[in-house]
């Protein structure tokens, strides 16, 4: 695939284009992860029929996961920034 930058048309290397997802944040990867999990159940995170305990054990883990990981990246923010936003945070 070929991308018009500059005038001219280059590959996705030569043109230094990056993928949506490269810019994205922990929190953004997380979300994206999330999302793709959920998909592969049925409204209201039930277990679609045919599918194996097993495997919606660790989809339901991986959820749980990516909630914790956007969690900690709050928090993290949250501490770092907890002067300029005129907060004090337990540690």
């Amino acid at each position: 695939m070929l991308f018009l930058r500059s005038a001219n048309f280059m590959c996705r290397h030569c043109g230094r284009v990056a993928y949506a997802s490269q810019s994205e944040d922990g929190m953004g990867r997380a979300w994206i992860k999330q999302r793709k999990l959920e998909a592969r159940l049925c409204d209201g995170w039930q277990r679609p029929k045919g599918m194996h305990s097993a495997t919606y054990e660790r989809i339901w883990n991986g959820i749980v996961a990516c909630e914790e990981a956007r969690d900690a990246a709050l928090c993290a923010y949250l501490r770092r920034h907890a002067g300029v936003l005129g907060m004090t945070l337990p540690t």
